[in-house]
């Protein structure tokens, strides 16, 4: 036997699906806008107004991570930041 849905429960039903979508597209958007910004030559990152589609799609940061510069400047300045921010603690 089929439940049938009354007007109240269809739409409690439907503003919980689009409670869920409104939070689901919040928690993913930061990921997207990850994804994009990784995606984009270095030229394009600073523009304003920004764009999201319409960019010519570049892995120049990723080429420049798997080359290894990256871990090494990255391990430059943490090592420098750490030796400041542990000198002024010591103040």
């Amino acid at each position: 036997m089929k439940s049938k849905l009354t007007g109240g429960r269809f739409l409690l039903r439907l503003l919980a699906a689009l409670a869920f979508l409104a939070i689901l597209i919040v928690n993913l958007a930061p990921f997207v806008w990850g994804l994009l910004t990784s995606l984009k030559p270095a030229r394009e990152l600073m523009v304003y107004p920004p764009k999201f589609v319409g960019f010519s799609p570049s892995v120049e940061h990723y080429a420049t991570v798997f080359a290894g510069t990256f871990s090494t400047a990255t391990l430059k300045t943490s090592g420098s930041c750490e030796a400041i921010f542990s000198a002024l603690a010591l103040l």
